[in-house]
C-alpha cells in the first residue's frame, strides 16, 4: 500500500526521487514489522508447531546454551545496525531505480 500511495502522489516527480521513496517506505515498514516479530519468534509463546521454533536442526547440538536465548555476539550494536540499514536502503534504492526503468521499458513494448 505503501509504494501505492508513493507511486500516485510522485508519479509526475523524478523516477530517483521514487526510488528513493520506494527503499525508504519498504525499509521503515519491514524494520517495524519484523524487528517485534523476531522478538515474537524468540519468546515462549513462538514454540509451536505453527512457527516452528521448537525444530532444531537435525545437525545442532540440541543442548546448545543459546539454543533459545540471544547470545552477547548476536546481537548488533546499534552502529551495526545503522550500517546494515543504510546498506539495505542502498541496496533497495538501485533495485527500485531499475525496476522502475525497467517497468517503463515494458510500457513501450507493444504485440
Amino acid at each position: 500500500m505503501a509504494i501505492d500511495l508513493i507511486t500516485q502522489r510522485f508519479r509526475s516527480k523524478s523516477p530517483w526521487l521514487t526510488a528513493l521513496l520506494y527503499a525508504a517506505a519498504f525499509l521503515i515498514i519491514l524494520f517495524v514489522f519484523q524487528y517485534p516479530f523476531g522478538d515474537f519468534l524468540m519468546s515462549e509463546a513462538a514454540r509451536n508447531w505453527v512457527f516452528g521454533t521448537e525444530s532444531w536442526y537435525f545437525g545442532s547440538n540440541p543442548n546448545w546454551q543459546y539454543r533459545f536465548a540471544y547470545a552477547e555476539w548476536m546481537e548488533a550494536s546499534i552502529v551495526e545496525l545503522l550500517a546494515g540499514l543504510s546498506i539495505a536502503l542502498g541496496i533497495g534504492y538501485l533495485s527500485a531505480r531499475l525496476s522502475i526503468r525497467w517497468g517503463k521499458w515494458m510500457t513501450s513494448i507493444m504485440r
